[in-house]
């Protein structure tokens, strides 16, 4: 947007969907609503409608995994809390107990936490984003770093006091190529260097929490497997601790049922390249293993993605047509823009003057076959 910010967040706004030309738009594109919020103000009040909640059908694209969705409000204001139990039927349009009904929150409190133990005996992995085929598949580029992240947790009220997360590297990825990211351990992070091979590291919780964390992580090139060993030592005797109040993935006593759910939840983070040899739509699959102290391995579910080897490639014609009628130059553009796998989804058109910096003249434009006229300034080359 060349440096313009008001251009800058128009886009971001084309992007999000909305259509206005301008404040109050009569014809722009609006949601429904589910209902109106009655808000006082200074002078009377104000309707503020509610949009309905999206439908998880909408968004489920029949993928091999289970599709994950989640609807909800954010409320803001002092009585936030109040417009929440409004909506869910406790309290009534003026914010008075329904009758029959309970302001007490005990039950719902109960029903999240059930739901947050259950999610804390589950081991997952967050792949790259990839973008969506025609084919269906989610493809990922072979000439950048692929991120990846292995959450997991503890439901037990013991603490843990070693962890060991394990995470085979797919065959059609640069096992050189693997780098360290940073790691969380309940309420402790833990930053890797930059360009992190291996990792091995003593931090001293000592003080505050009556144990040294000791990390390391590293590849074993031989079975290819990323491995992250992380404990909890008794600074007193130097083994890995067995402590009932002492270690890791434990809930502070008095935290609340968010920080509780937190500090039980870590995760562990690397990034891969694809291997040079790899072809475009090989399948790049990841699962992990968590093991917590002595107990069985727990696998999360596979995550997979497949690469776009190459770059689209783009043919582009110009043809000088000599002047117009008022002596401006004019160009006539033809493109073609293709690729083997993910597709294209828009060209942008860049243009330069008098040798200098290359700047947008038109955005996201058809990517097959198409033409375009471009008008210059006299005296200028392009």
């Amino acid at each position: 947007t060349q440096a313009d910010l008001v251009a800058f967040f128009g886009q971001i706004q084309a992007w999000y969907g909305d259509t206005a030309k301008h404040a109050g738009d009569r014809d722009a594109k609006v949601v429904d609503f589910e209902y109106y919020e009655i808000r006082k103000v200074d002078n009377g009040e104000v309707a503020s409608p509610v949009p309905v909640m999206a439908n998880p059908a909408d968004y489920d694209q029949q993928a091999n995994q289970k599709t994950h969705f989640l609807n909800f409000m954010v409320y803001a204001g002092g009585t936030s809390e109040l417009e929440y139990l409004r909506y869910i039927g406790v309290l009534d349009q003026d914010f008075r107990p329904v009758e029959g009904q309970s302001l007490n929150l005990t039950r719902y409190l109960a029903l999240t936490s059930a739901s947050a133990q259950t999610e804390l005996d589950e081991v997952s992995v967050r792949g790259p984003q990839g973008v969506q085929g025609a084919d269906g598949s989610s493809y990922v580029p072979g000439d950048a770093a692929l991120p990846y992240t292995i959450q997991f947790g503890s439901a037990s009220e013991t603490p843990t006091g070693q962890i060991r997360v394990v995470q085979q590297i797919d065959a059609d990825l640069d096992l050189r190529s693997v780098r360290i990211g940073d790691l969380k351990i309940g309420d402790i992070n833990v930053h890797a260097p930059a360009d992190s091979v291996n990792f091995q590291r003593d931090f001293d919780f000592t003080g505050s929490k009556g144990f040294i964390l000791r990390v390391s992580a590293g590849v074993n090139a031989t079975d290819r497997v990323l491995t992250w060993l992380i404990q909890a030592i008794d600074p007193n005797s130097g083994e890995v601790l067995r402590d009932a109040t002492r270690g890791l993935l434990v809930a502070a006593v008095g935290a609340t049922e968010t920080d509780r759910f937190s500090q039980k939840r870590g995760s562990v983070s690397y990034t891969v390249r694809a291997d040079a040899a790899a072809s475009t739509r090989a399948t790049i699959d990841a699962t992990a293993r968590v093991i917590l102290d002595d107990a069985p391995p727990i696998s999360s579910e596979t995550v997979l993605v497949t690469l776009d080897a190459s770059a689209p490639s783009t043919a582009l014609a110009v043809t000088a047509l000599g002047r117009n009628e008022s002596g401006f130059p004019v160009f006539d553009l033809h493109w073609n823009a293709t690729d083997d796998a993910s597709g294209v989804k828009g060209v942008t058109l860049y243009v330069a003057e008098n040798g200098g910096d290359f700047r947008i003249w038109q955005r996201q434009v058809a990517p097959a076959t198409a033409q375009a006229i471009f008008v210059g300034v006299p005296g200028k080359t392009y």
